[in-house]
């Protein structure tokens, strides 16, 4: 289907969409107004006449849509007038390579260079280095060195290693954060894929597609195959917790087969992040070029295989148009890169691989100076560079791509008008216009506007779909809300929906993450330790910490459980139990030399479930733990323990070994839902034992699920009403996490569907019960009576660091954040006298600057001086607005949709 856009603005970027029933009016970058046909009319006759339209809903949208575009188009200005500040550092080592793609751009160019075996310089690196981290710790972003080039960077494997090992000290000198990236064709041994995925921040690795494709496409030199290589690299990079990116490049050839490519590189190498590029036209390619003939089907076949990768909850992405940024061609110069090739050059363009060739040289833009060890730049051909670069051509004012398109690069240099990477070089009549019978240009100007147009035609059916979900959403509620105890109030739940409805999507709702999720590992293994060793003896030593330990069995694996837990089974579970705690002991041993002097506030075993372990090993762990670390007498012991192992001969033993707080997952208490997720003891025997707990003066708080199958709301608040009844301290509300771990179990559930909507009532619901009867958030999922003072999730609110032991446990320590890996690894390495650590990272300059809003807000309030101090008001005021926050006295306390959207929340303070 044709789509009719059209600019509707004589001197703003503001487009015109026409749908069928409604008409989408569209600024960049990804600005868009869903429209009746009428109020789509009377602005473009408004502003045709360079008036403003007389009906009120069109001078809302109208000055809603001018104001983005003005600050779209001073935004481009100021890039125009903006100073080359290099904050990335791209590397091309050198130019080797064992592959021989078909369609490498190139291997052309190797033979004009003399230099075409030379390797880079290290010194120029240096040079290089120390010239953008200046760059980055003036404005406070992080240092980032790309490995990329005309050539395989890792055949220059020692080079590789070093100059990781010397950016980093580069970033360190100037106080910023270090990441690394590896642009590589995955033809690693397992040793190096191992030590890339602990080394860089992340991996873009290249292949094609299925093991014919890639065969064809991407062979050895001598044609042996390399597909097998890489679904094995792949497989190493995930195993050792690396985050890796696949680019693939499209070929005419391969053009019907994009959906089917999305799914192999989904399932048999496992990315969730994909990017495909159309091959680029350059001399010598024959076949493998594109004309305009394809350009449909490239866009057919890359919206197919989009819709693949959404059903897959994974992303592919082009990054010919880009809607959400402003953006022009691929020049190094307009993203602040500074590329530097394997002579020591540094070029404008990425296309260059050697900076000798003429055309090459014509993108020079600096050079490492050897009498001064410094790196030039010559400013002047910079500048001018730039502005060329992002002159917005005439036929190209009237596209609503204007801001966010590559124009006919790489094929076509707009600065020097001339399609320079085909053989001979062409150039357009007209003073550098494109002629659109160019089949160079052509091609990606009719891939770029239909793509463009249909994705902003999907957003504005999703913006329909929202608004017709909102409409109805108060109807769907009440539904969910028919058969509510009356001590439900379904009004206040209904406000809070009302109030939500037009700002989020309940249905995006995500937990926050750790920031090694995010980001990735900056630190591996030793070096990691080293790290946390270094900040210990910089800062103070003496202040009290907390301690987790992991304990990663339980008697029996729970199928809905998503957490990382191993079945000790009766199988080898002494020799389990034994190399658990020897490898555990030997990690306490390490820590204490370095915090011996540091008192404990708690102590909280986790899991798992850490009582199923043998009585003498635990009670040998739990002695260690004393001998270790300093415990005073006002040290609190916590333990996460299931009903079914609380005798009373063991919660005996428990106080014996000093224990005085529970947390104990009950989940539910509806028998049909304790016989679907396998929990074998009735409800009333799990009442009895909380209250034996409680007779014996423990601290008790309890695990509650919402969201599971078949749950109903009279169900999960007659559990809460029971837990309440029997007098609990604290409950901490779950959403029946979906992963891998759990997985199976969900698809078994027939008729099963999770409904955000509905796990949204029960937890309003639940939220509502436990406030009214007392309890108060002391963290964004658990609430708690005076008794419960939650010491283990709270310890960032006291400043505190946390210690933590045993596999996958997450501790800090200051603004460094470290990981144990799983099991396996974590005991192979008990024998060494350093913890056995995965990774680790710092946080960033924002990260350290928000800590204490950040964790206010994850414990569930936040205070009026805070908010002054870090001047949140207008964030304040939306907050307040959407329900996410609540007045109380001189804070500002966590709703029941603040805890729902604290992800949202948290994005939105970054942003600000």
């Amino acid at each position: 289907m044709k789509i009719v856009t059209t600019r509707i603005h004589a001197t703003l970027p503001v487009f015109r969409l026409e749908g069928e029933s409604w008409d989408v009016l569209y600024t960049p970058p990804g600005h868009l107004a869903v429209v009746e046909r009428a109020v789509a009319d009377a602005i473009a006759a408004a502003w045709s006449r360079d008036a403003l339209p007389d009906e009120t809903t069109a001078q809302q949208v109208a000055a809603w849509l001018q104001t983005r575009a003005e600050q779209a188009a001073e935004q481009w200005r100021q890039w125009v007038a903006s100073p080359f500040t290099p904050e990335c550092l791209t590397l091309y080592l050198g130019n080797q390579c064992q592959l021989a793609c078909s369609y490498c751009y190139a291997a052309a160019e190797r033979h004009l260079s003399a230099q075409t075996s030379a390797v880079m310089r290290e010194e120029a690196v240096l040079a290089a280095a120390r010239l953008v981290a200046r760059h980055c710790a003036e404005h406070n972003k992080p240092f980032l060195m790309v490995l990329h080039g005309g050539g395989e960077p890792t055949l220059h494997w020692k080079l590789v290693q070093h100059l990781e090992a010397a950016t980093r000290r580069i970033a360190d000198q100037f106080g910023i954060e270090w990441r690394g990236h590896l642009a590589t064709n995955g033809i690693l041994s397992a040793q190096q894929a191992q030590w890339a995925a602990r080394h860089f921040t992340s991996i873009g690795l290249s292949c094609d597609g299925p093991p014919d494709i890639q065969n064809q496409q991407r062979a050895f030199q001598g044609g042996k195959k390399t597909a097998h290589i890489i679904e094995r690299t792949a497989r190493i990079i995930r195993a050792a917790g690396g985050s890796f990116e696949v680019r693939t490049t499209i070929t005419p050839q391969t053009i019907h087969r994009q959906p089917e490519i999305v799914k192999y590189l989904h399932e048999q190498l496992g990315t969730g992040t994909i990017r495909f590029e159309p091959a680029y036209q350059v001399h010598g390619q024959g076949k493998t070029g594109f004309t305009p003939d394809d350009a449909s089907r490239f866009v057919e076949g890359f919206l197919e295989a989009q819709q693949e990768a959404e059903a897959r909850e994974s992303t592919l992405s082009f990054s010919g148009v880009r809607l959400e940024e402003l953006h022009g061609s691929y020049c190094d110069v307009l993203r602040n890169v500074l590329h530097v090739n394997p002579d020591g050059t540094a070029t404008a363009c990425f296309f260059s691989v050697t900076g000798q060739s003429p055309l090459d040289a014509a993108c020079v833009i600096g050079a490492f100076n050897a009498k001064t060890g410094e790196f030039d730049l010559n400013r002047e051909q910079i500048d001018a560079h730039r502005r060329k670069a992002l002159e917005v051509p005439d036929q190209c004012s009237g596209c609503l791509n204007m801001y966010h398109c590559t124009r006919g690069c790489p094929e076509f240099c707009h600065v020097s008008h001339t399609f320079p990477f085909v053989n001979p070089p062409l150039t357009p009549p007209r003073g550098g216009i494109v002629p659109h019978t160019s089949p160079f240009a052509t091609f990606r100007c009719q891939v770029h506007q239909p793509l463009a147009q249909t994705w902003i035609l999907r957003a504005a059916e999703r913006i329909i779909a929202d608004e017709q979900r909102c409409t109805s959403g108060s109807n769907v509620l009440l539904n969910h809300l028919h058969n509510a105890p009356k001590s439900v109030d379904s009004e206040a739940i209904l406000r809070q929906w009302e109030a939500i409805r037009t700002a989020y999507r309940i249905e995006d709702r995500r937990m926050p993450s750790p920031i090694w999720a995010e980001r990735g590992f900056e630190h591996h293994g030793a070096e990691a330790w080293r790290q946390v060793v270094q900040h210990t003896s910089q800062h103070s030593n003496h202040g009290p910490m907390s301690i987790y330990v992991h304990v990663p069995f339980c008697d029996r694996r729970c199928k809905f459980c998503d957490c990382y837990s191993l079945p000790l089974g009766s199988r080898n579970r002494q020799e389990k139990e034994g190399e658990y705690m020897h490898a555990l002991l030997a990690e306490m041993d390490a820590w204490s030399h370095l915090l011996r002097p540091r008192p404990v506030t708690t102590v909280h075993f986790g899991g798992g479930t850490p009582n199923c372990l043998n009585p003498d090993v635990f009670e040998r762990i739990i002695h260690h733990c004393r001998r270790c670390f300093h415990i005073t007498p006002q040290t609190e012991w916590a333990l996460e323990s299931t009903s079914s192992l609380l005798t009373d001969e063991h919660l005996a033993q428990l106080k014996a070994w000093g224990f005085s707080r529970l947390h104990i997952g009950v989940q539910t208490l509806e028998e049909p839902l304790r016989h679907t997720i396998g929990r074998l003891e009735k409800a009333e025997a799990v009442i009895e034992k909380i209250s034996r707990s409680l007779a014996m003066g423990f601290i008790t708080s309890v695990d509650v699920i919402y969201g599971l199958p078949g749950q109903t709301l009279p169900g999960l608040m007659d559990t809460l009403e029971r837990l309440h009844a029997a007098g609990i301290h604290g409950v901490s509300l779950y959403r029946l996490n979906a992963s891998s771990r759990n997985r199976k179990f969900i698809e078994q559930q027939r008729d099963f569907i999770r409904d955000a909507v509905y796990d949204y009532v029960l937890f309003q619901a639940a939220h509502q019960f436990l406030i009214q009867a007392g309890y108060i958030k002391n963290h964004f999922t658990h609430f708690a009576r005076a008794e419960d003072r939650n010491l283990y999730y709270n310890h960032a609110r006291r400043s505190e660091d946390l210690l933590a032991l045993g596999p996958t446990a997450d501790g800090m320590f200051g603004a460094y954040h470290y990981r144990h890996p799983e099991y396996q690894p974590y005991i192979s390495g008990r024998s060494s006298e350093i913890p056995v650590l995965e990774g680790g990272l710092s946080e960033t300059f924002l990260e350290r600057s928000l800590r204490p809003v950040i964790t206010a807000l994850m414990t569930a309030s936040l205070s009026q001086t805070m908010i002054e101090e870090f001047q949140l008001q207008s964030l304040l005021e939306k907050w307040l607005e959407t329900a996410l926050l609540t007045k109380s006295d001189h804070a500002y306390i966590l709703a029941a949709n603040g805890s729902w959207f604290l992800n949202d929340m948290l994005a939105e303070l970054k942003r600000s």
